[in-house]
């Protein structure tokens, strides 16, 4: 929000909201779609503000300003997915492999015994050890599989913000904030693949042939850490009906800690039927900065006098300036951010119409797609309606908003085959308030 918005306060005032969210995710795999429902219960918004204004007797173009403390949560991650189906792509072997993990190594497991006799390394697939490089056996890696997978995840990102908005002639508003952030981003995946054996060998399974019967893959992902940024703002009352505003959100620097934790166990059938099982992990955890890009923000709103108001708002975030740094100052993935993510424009228009006491509201949110690649579209659709009643310095307020829009998951590091969530949301939210 733009903080010279805080110069046209006049009194104090004190708010909190609660929130529910519904969700339903679509996920379409392998010919198969299955749907999914989650939900969560939040209060993510706090705020209090302090007037310090002239009474409009008192000289001078200085009219006051007021400081505002909010905890807003910016961002909430609680969804769930979950899909099945035949993978004729790739398979959780070769993904890995294509992946580079550490977990290849020899020495990521717990024992030699996970390679057997005809070296194949347990828990993955066919692979043959020359000169402590992996290479594929013989036959082709690629074989169909049915894959089930499920992914849960929590998290928040939530914004404690100190602002000032100042008055000038109650015509010219200017504004800054510092907003200190905190994240908490959780990922659990748990996949079972089951290889199409028939597939592997249609002239029938060697004798001596040790067989892949299914894989267990469970991966756990937290990052965690804390940023500061800033917010600059400008607001002109060009007529009394007529306002324009303008604001810059600078960059977000946060450190980050980020955890994985993978865990795997196959089944093996032998030449003589018995199942044997074998298990291996990897776990590893780093420390680096990540700086979001800037955000520049423009809006105009026209009011009625006292019968409501119509307002738009237009965002601009160059999502390819984002970049991590880690103890060396440097990231690989920095050249696939500005190689794969670029500029995207978001888009919010509303008004609110009164009558005496009771306020109603209709609004739209369209964020824009910052993917290059056209295979990916990250755009979000947005409708909300609400209303609410402010009979005297008590007000309370409810709103019902829609949200629209696609997630890519990927159920292991290398994996190819497309997988599409179709995201629906739906949040109530009610907020009381105080004036004084």
């Amino acid at each position: 929000a733009n903080p010279a918005g805080l110069g046209v306060y006049r009194r104090n005032d004190i708010s909190i909201t609660a929130s529910s969210l519904f969700g339903v995710s679509d996920t379409r795999f392998g010919g198969n779609e299955i749907r999914e429902n989650y939900n969560s219960f939040a209060l993510p918004n706090v705020g209090v503000v302090f007037a310090n204004v002239k009474a409009d007797t008192e000289p001078g173009a200085w009219r006051g300003g007021s400081f505002g403390i909010s905890i807003n949560r910016i961002n909430d991650f609680n969804t769930s997915q979950s899909y099945a189906g035949r993978n004729t792509i790739d398979n959780l072997a070769l993904g890995l492999f294509e992946a580079d993990l550490p977990i290849f190594d020899d020495a990521a497991f717990p024992s030699q015994q996970l390679i057997d006799a005809d070296g194949v390394i347990a828990p993955y697939y066919d692979f043959i050890m020359q000169g402590g490089n992996p290479a594929f056996a013989g036959e082709s890696p690629i074989f169909p599989s049915d894959q089930d997978v499920i992914i849960n995840t929590t998290g928040r990102q939530t914004a404690t913000t100190l602002a000032y908005g100042g008055n000038f002639l109650n015509k010219f508003y200017v504004g800054g904030s510092v907003n200190f952030t905190s994240l908490r981003y959780r990922v659990e995946q748990n996949m079972i693949e089951v290889p199409d054996n028939n597939a592997r060998f249609p002239g029938g399974i060697p004798d001596n042939e040790i067989v892949l019967d299914q894989v267990y893959y469970d991966e756990i992902m937290n990052i965690s850490g804390t940023g500061v940024g800033a917010n600059l703002g400008v607001i002109y009352r060009v007529i009394p009906q007529l306002t324009l505003g303008l604001s810059y959100a600078t960059p977000t620097i946060y450190a980050l800690t980020e955890e994985n934790d993978i865990l795997m166990e196959s089944d093996f059938i032998e030449p003589n039927d018995a199942i044997t099982e074998a298990d291996g992990n990897s776990y590893s955890i780093s420390d680096y900065t990540f700086r979001t890009p800037g955000k520049v923000t423009g809006g105009i709103a026209y009011f009625f006098q006292d019968k409501g108001f119509l307002s738009a708002d237009v965002d601009y975030i160059n999502f390819g300036n984002s970049r991590f740094r880690d103890n060396l100052g440097q990231f690989p993935d920095n050249d696939e951010i500005s190689e794969f993510l670029t500029g995207a424009v978001n888009v919010r228009v509303g008004g609110e119409y009164r009558i005496q006491q009771v306020r109603f509201r209709l609004g739209y949110q369209y964020m824009g797609n910052m993917e290059l690649d056209s295979r990916f579209n990250r755009e979000r659709h947005m409708v909300s309606g609400g209303i609410g009643y402010r009979p005297s310095s008590f007000y309370m307020d409810l709103s019902l908003i829609n949200s629209i829009f696609d997630k890519y998951p990927v159920a292991y590091p290398g994996a190819s085959a497309p997988t599409l969530s179709m995201m629906t949301q739906f949040n109530a939210m009610l907020t009381l308030g105080f004036s004084f």
